[in-house]
């Protein structure tokens, strides 16, 4: 389970790189906290990406 703490893949993000960050953001793992994608996106947006996944964000448990 500590393999898995936020911190530890953040550091290890910085050490090594995460090939699934997107080139123009800083890091992938942000900030670990619940619910902060709520201070970095915009209302639209947010709602686009409900309607567009809410099938599959459903099944998931979002």
């Amino acid at each position: 389970m500590d393999f898995s703490r936020f911190e530890r893949v953040q550091a290890q993000e910085q050490a090594a790189g995460f090939g699934e960050r997107m080139p123009a953001a800083d890091s992938f793992f942000r900030k670990g906290q619940v619910g902060s994608w709520r201070e970095g996106m915009s209302e639209e947006l947010a709602e686009a990406i409900v309607a567009t996944h809410a099938g599959v964000m459903g099944r998931f448990g979002y």
